[in-house]
């Protein structure tokens, strides 16, 4: 699929020492490029991911089921992509620190981002942004 698109996948940690392949060869991914990988809408990395058979798939920084609540678009949401083994341990994370049901604001969104994302502060700056505050 990667050769359809005239791309190759790159690792995070190879993604992290070439940002210049980044910029030239997938351009969508310029929202934000950091050494915990590139940050952009997250239309442009699904389809990005699409073929992979679940290899690798977008992550919303911020769960859809919130941005749907507070009347923000899940398409052009910031994400990221992660491989499956990790997006299933982020989300039961988040799943654990803001259990399906509920209802939160905005900051306890945020308090239970920051937890989740320590190692990941570029992470938690486009949550931030992308929730307004």
């Amino acid at each position: 699929m990667w050769k359809d698109l005239g791309l190759h996948f790159l690792g995070m940690k190879e993604m992290a020492n070439s940002p210049k392949v980044l910029k030239t060869e997938m351009p969508f991914l310029t929202t934000l490029f950091t050494p915990a990988g590139a940050i952009g809408a997250y239309s442009k990395l699904a389809q990005l991911t699409k073929g992979s058979k679940g290899l690798i798939q977008a992550h919303h920084i911020v769960e859809a089921r919130h941005l749907k609540v507070l009347g923000l678009s899940t398409t052009e949401a910031p994400a990221v992509i992660l491989s499956n083994t990790k997006h299933v341990e982020i989300t039961n994370t988040l799943r654990s620190l803001l259990p399906y049901g509920g209802t939160y604001t905005k900051a306890e969104i945020m308090a239970a981002y920051r937890q989740a994302y320590s190692a990941y502060p570029e992470w938690i700056k486009a949550a931030a942004t992308y929730l307004g505050l």
